[in-house]
């Protein structure tokens, strides 16, 4: 009889190769390259999520709601271009219509790093693939994916460690530009000096930015906020108990 080794899935979680440094004696640093063994979950693939539901949150703590907005711009609003919290956390690209990149563009100022997912555990799950015509299955189009458990194999959650780091006075300075903005649509790249800005405004601005971003990272750790595609088969949450 054959080994019963199962063929790989057709969708598996992402390994790659990695670099791990040790001290040596001398006080250098030796760095060796590993197999791409563990999974790794990348930044890229929280960061959506996160600023979906931040979107979500300074819209409902600065009163923008659907019934706001006019029915002619419902066509191109996006949070990447209207929400001025996806923007100042984020960042934004620079484009040639300044109601769509705002004053210039500038980097992200959410730094988010990778993890390494040291549990090898996991199950697969069937999917049948969808005929995007009629919305039902297509015939003898199965495919199945590999996704990581939720556990160890006792039972124990999987602890992932991921790195993040906020630099509040690149928001603060987003939050000056987007001010300008709403006072000048077509300002230039630099906004306004500091004396021509409403104190009261940018406070409002930045408290809520604040209020919102602290609510995303509880909903994230409290299991409210699904990350991935695959919430309906019951895995994609996070629990936590710091976010500090």
């Amino acid at each position: 009889a054959g080994a019963d080794t199962e063929p790989e899935a057709d969708n598996v979680p992402l390994r790659e190769q990695w670099v791990k440094w040790e001290s040596q004696p001398d006080g250098r640093q030796r760095g060796t390259l590993k197999p791409p063994e563990t999974p790794v979950f990348t930044a890229s693939g929280l960061k959506g999520a996160l600023a979906h539901r931040l979107a979500f949150h300074y819209n409902r703590l600065s009163g923008c709601f659907a019934d706001d907005i006019a029915l002619e711009q419902f066509a191109t609003w996006t949070k990447e271009r209207q929400n001025e919290a996806v923007r100042a956390v984020f960042g934004c690209v620079k484009g040639s219509d300044a109601s769509v990149a705002g004053p210039g563009g500038w980097a992200g100022h959410l730094w988010l790093g990778e993890a390494r997912l040291a549990a090898q555990v996991g199950r697969r799950i069937k999917h049948n693939s969808i005929d995007r015509l009629d919305g039902g299955s297509i015939n003898t189009a199965l495919f199945d994916e590999e996704v990581l458990a939720r556990t160890e194999m006792d039972g124990s959650p999987v602890a992932i460690e991921i790195p993040f780091e906020l630099d509040w006075g690149g928001v603060r300075r987003a939050a000056k530009a987007l001010l300008s903005e709403r006072k000048q649509p077509t300002a230039p790249d630099m906004p306004e000096p500091e004396e021509q800005i409403d104190s009261a405004a940018l406070a409002k601005v930045l408290r809520d930015i604040a209020r919102a971003l602290t609510l995303t990272i509880e909903d994230l750790l409290g299991e409210r906020l699904d990350v991935g595609g695959g919430s309906r088969a019951g895995h994609g949450y996070f629990e936590g108990a710091d976010m500090y």
